[in-house]
């Protein structure tokens, strides 16, 4: 009787270490687990930062070269307007050359009779 209490106690101590052992080592595996998520999300927030920086200095090299592209457009257009002006003023001035010419050649009398 004593050998089947002793077995007993001899099963409840291993059974107790065996479930302290798989609590053990199911905190281990937790705390792995836990560990591997924090450096994924540690990862993917570095990636996307990464991103971020990127896509901003796309778009900051987008607008400026827009930017650059308007004001090229701009000192075109405002060329051509002074070069349209310019010619304006050519055209008026050689209209009034014309005209000046013809009415003093009208003012002068004719020599033949």
């Amino acid at each position: 009787m004593a050998d089947s209490i002793q077995n007993k106690r001899t099963q409840q101590t291993y059974l107790r270490q065996i479930q302290q052992e798989k609590t053990l080592r199911k905190r281990e595996i937790l705390t792995a687990q836990k560990d591997d998520i924090k450096s994924v999300r540690d990862y993917y927030a570095d990636q996307n930062k990464q991103l971020e920086t990127d896509s901003a200095a796309a778009i900051n090299h987008i607008t400026d070269e827009s930017r650059q592209i308007a004001a090229a457009q701009k000192l075109e257009r405002a060329e051509r307007a002074e070069a349209e002006t310019e010619q304006k003023r050519v055209d008026r001035e050689t209209i009034a050359a014309a005209r000046s010419q013809s009415s003093q050649q009208a003012a002068t009398p004719s020599d033949s009779v």
